[in-house]
């Protein structure tokens, strides 16, 4: 059931971070979407860290990170 439910939140957030990429306002991509093992394993460190933080919390942060890392190396 572990791994069911693992592969469920992975996916969440994945679909999460896609959505990002489709706010309507613009064309361009805002980050790039991990693969699935990247995302378990930020999402096992973020649990670890913190065990209450809620799912939404740890997906928004990666976001936000994905999205500055994304930026900036466009830039270059």
């Amino acid at each position: 059931m572990e791994t069911i439910t693992e592969a469920m939140m992975t996916s969440w957030v994945q679909g999460y971070l896609s959505s990002k990429n489709s706010t309507g306002t613009t064309v361009e991509m805002v980050l790039e979407v991990p693969d699935p093992k990247s995302i378990k394993k930020v999402l096992d460190r973020g649990c670890a860290l913190v065990p209450e933080a809620l799912i939404f919390a740890v997906a928004d942060d990666l976001a936000n990170t994905l999205t500055e890392i994304y930026q900036t190396q466009k830039r270059k």
